[in-house]
């Protein structure tokens, strides 16, 4: 319960301190690891987790998240996109915001540490498969030439499920494949856990 609460402190700070320019709309990831966690917490018998320095507004009861992938990374001034295939072979990422199917990109962070987070409430049966692409460094020293990349998964649902993984991109315009993550269908065909 401590490191829940911890997490969520560190989430208000996010939401609640004024960021520079180039930050701007990073509240948007936040409040939904925010939702998250308190979703989390409830499911735990931890009620109380709604910070009271956030305006109850913004909270959505039925919030409900099928998957969410998040990329961030450790290079300030440095722009790395999140990719992410559906199923159908749609490639959502930052010229392709939104998908037919429901899934939606944050806001394209180009000026270091991200993050970028990709959210579908509701995903089909199919594979994701998720990809990073260092797409370009604005700093002026060439001793800066990579970036470690975090991504994380998650397959909401009744037992959510969490995958983590890191890679270091060096190359301009070099995109690769993160991980693979995919939701199956039961034998009526309707969406279960993702196998990842």
């Amino acid at each position: 319960e401590e490191s829940l609460r911890k997490a969520v402190d560190l989430i208000t700070i996010v939401l609640t301190h004024v960021w520079a320019d180039r930050f701007s709309e990073v509240e948007w990831p936040a409040l939904i690891l925010l939702h998250m966690l308190c979703q989390f917490g409830e499911r735990s018998g931890i009620t109380d987790l709604w910070p009271q320095s956030i305006d109850v507004s913004l909270r959505t009861l039925d919030f409900s998240a099928g998957l969410v992938v998040w990329l961030g990374w450790d290079t300030d001034k440095t722009d790395i996109d999140l990719h992410v295939v559906e199923p159908s072979g749609n490639e959502v990422y930052y010229s392709n915001k939104r998908s037919l199917i429901g899934g939606h990109l944050s806001k394209d962070f180009t000026q270091g540490y991200g993050p970028e987070l990709y959210l579908l409430k509701d995903p089909p049966a199919g594979k994701y498969v998720v990809k990073a692409k260092y797409y370009a460094s604005h700093q002026q020293s060439i001793l800066t030439g990579a970036t470690s990349a975090v991504i994380w998964a998650l397959q909401g649902g009744s037992s959510p499920k969490i995958r983590f993984d890191t890679v270091r991109l060096d190359r301009n315009k070099e995109k690769m494949e993160i991980m693979a993550l995919t939701v199956g269908a039961d034998h009526h065909g309707n969406r279960r856990q993702a196998c990842m």
